[in-house]
């Protein structure tokens, strides 16, 4: 994919719809306990992109859950479709990390394309979820990240 491509996404029943340029900057497996919760799966593939490739306009029957008790103790925004109540789209903390919105991979067409970086909180990876095939980033780009910088 080039960093000019569009790629159109939608919630399960198509109320909600938006459109991501470009590659994720970080394709992340996430293995805590919230994101299992709110998948009601093992774990939850999270791109992470900057705020100004995706556009949300398309989202406008969605609901918001403020979602503090998770492993940093950090605020991250959960946004919902209020129909079918399909995950959305996460807004981390701004005072953590400006600049960019994690999206659920499977909403965006043609997902299947990119590999997953890595893992996170694999100390609640559940056992049976034996090995992910992931492509490691850059460790620049981990950085900026964990820094809180923008991506």
């Amino acid at each position: 994919m080039t960093d000019s491509e569009i790629r159109k996404g939608s919630c399960l029943c198509g109320e909600n719809t938006f459109t991501i340029k470009g590659d994720p900057s970080i394709y992340v497996i996430c293995h805590c306990v919230n994101c299992q919760k709110v998948t009601g799966s093992a774990f939850m593939s999270n791109g992470l992109f900057k705020e100004e490739d995706v556009d949300l306009t398309g989202c406008k029957r969605f609901t918001v859950y403020a979602d503090s008790a998770n492993k940093s103790g950090r605020t991250v925004h959960r946004h919902f479709c209020s129909v079918c109540g399909s995950n959305l789209d996460i807004h981390p903390d701004p005072n953590y990390v400006k600049g960019v919105v994690s999206i659920p991979m499977a909403l965006i067409e043609g997902f299947q394309d990119w590999t997953p970086n890595n893992e996170f909180c694999e100390e609640t990876k559940c056992p049976f979820v034996k090995e992910l095939v992931t492509k490691p980033a850059e460790a620049s780009t981990y950085t900026t990240f964990l820094q809180g910088k923008n991506l």
